[in-house]
């Protein structure tokens, strides 16, 4: 976004600004004050110092003006050079329009020249607060997404799942795979070698094809090269070995009140109604945010303007640094780490855009919370979120990490609100009594393909990551 201030010349009865924008919302005024000024606040220097001193047969705030110049000049020209410098900056700002971003935004200030008879020159580099600008949501090109609603089948095999979910297993020892077995796994991937550990069930329909077939008739000790399916834009094909290091019997527990009781459900019917019900909402609930990404990248492309750079830079350092220590110690791998660092970068200026724009919503939609919504998105933030989009680091305070979840679930409300309003279509919701949250405990394995949260690009990840 241009900055119309940049390169202008300003000016009122007391001085002149010649204005330079510069990247990072970075203000450069040039400033002349003129001898009327300077003169002004001379003279409000004089009273000022007049009013803190005292000499010997003067009463304090008595002393006459030519004692003031023989004996404390320094100090009034000090006084007069300060008061010009900050008057001068204030009258600035209002002039061009751009305050600053926070109390500590001044980088330099530097007198060039002063003198309260021919008038003073200073040069003020200071941070200015962004200039947003206002979204019009009709402009907005957001494709509606029809969920596709799961079929009886699906709750079937959540049904079974959750079954798995709460049975009990042992260890079996000289026992080839079959499936119904759980199964612990370690999984390597060059040019990694160190493996990835993980747990999950061996049932038809609950794992990937490629994964059901490679631990079937496997007994513990056993490892297996394993080529992966190719992704979209994939030119080579991933391989990894699949180690089984331990086989468990899963005693599944049985199909009656008892056990929907546990879940959070009165009957088994129950359980399977709220299972469909979960179900469906997570299918709306996925597109939902499909649409919310297409809201985000329309913002990224239609509004983009500078942002703070002492904001971005502190942000991104918050996040990256504690990462790039745990990284550069882990990876067997050489990583970049200024590309690493870019995405970090990337990343932040794209939410701190979001967030500004979104500001003059957050008074128009009456945002609100509950308590179980605040630790929904701490669970996301913690479990979910790819580590360049995670907005929680370890500096941060209670109250911070409080702010910046409740920030998040509002500027996905204003989201939903763009959607509405452009679509017509309402966000998902699900009442807590027509779920429980034990069913919110039931994942599918992921070894599939995910899509990045912003770009829609897919990326290969493993049920142990």
């Amino acid at each position: 976004m241009n900055d119309e201030s940049s390169g202008r010349l300003f000016s009122n009865d007391n001085l002149s600004v010649q204005c330079t924008h510069r990247p990072g919302c970075v203000i450069e005024m040039v400033v002349k004050a003129t001898p009327a000024a300077c003169q002004a606040s001379y003279q409000k220097a004089l009273r000022e110092v007049r009013k803190e001193i005292s000499l010997p047969g003067f009463r304090k705030g008595h002393v006459p003006e030519e004692m003031l110049h023989k004996h404390f000049e320094p100090q009034v020209d000090k006084r007069t050079q300060n008061l010009v410098v900050m008057t001068a900056f204030d009258e600035a700002v209002r002039l061009v329009g751009r305050q600053p971003f926070a109390k500590n935004s001044v980088r330099k200030n530097v007198v060039r020249k002063f003198s309260k008879d021919t008038g003073a020159e200073i040069l003020f580099e200071y941070e200015a607060s962004p200039q947003v600008p206002a979204i019009e949501i009709e402009s907005l090109r957001i494709e509606a997404i029809s969920p596709q609603m799961p079929s009886e089948h699906d709750a079937e095999e959540f049904y079974t799942r959750l079954r798995f979910l709460y049975c009990e297993k042992k260890s079996i020892e000289n026992h080839a795979v079959v499936d119904g077995d759980a199964v612990k796994v370690e999984i390597t991937q060059a040019p990694d070698t160190t493996p990835k550990n993980g747990e999950f069930y061996v049932h038809h329909g609950l794992l990937p094809e490629w994964m059901y077939v490679a631990v079937i008739g496997m007994n513990a000790g056993e490892a297996k090269e394993v080529t992966l399916p190719t992704t979209s834009g994939q030119a080579q094909p991933t391989v990894c070995v699949v180690k089984v290091v331990e086989v468990l019997e899963c005693l599944l527990p049985e199909e009656n009140d008892s056990f929907a009781t546990t879940v959070g459900a009165t009957s088994i019917d129950d359980l399977k109604q709220k299972i469909l019900i979960r179900l469906e909402y997570d299918a709306k609930n996925a597109v939902q945010e499909k649409m919310r990404r297409q809201v985000r990248n329309e913002l990224i492309r239609l509004y983009a303007f500078d942002l703070p750079q002492s904001l971005v830079e502190g942000e991104t350092e918050a996040r990256f640094r504690p990462y790039w220590e745990t990284v550069s110690k882990e990876a067997k791998a050489p990583v970049d780490k200024e590309t690493m660092r870019k995405s970090f970068l990337e990343e932040v200026k794209r939410q701190f855009t979001c967030f500004f724009l979104f500001q003059p919503l957050f008074a128009k939609i009456k945002p609100s919370y509950t308590n179980a919504e605040l630790m929904d998105e701490l669970n996301y933030q913690a479990s979910k979120v790819p580590v360049t989009q995670c907005v929680l680091h370890s500096k941060l305070k209670e109250e911070e990490i409080f702010d910046r979840l409740l920030s998040n679930i509002i500027m996905r409300q204003c989201e939903d609100y763009c959607i509405e309003q452009r679509l017509g279509i309402m966000r998902p919701t699900l009442a807590r009594e027509e779920t429980h949250e034990n069913l919110e405990g039931v994942k599918e394995c992921s070894c599939h393909d995910e899509e990045c949260d912003e770009c829609g690009e897919n990326e290969h990840t493993h049920c142990c990551e």
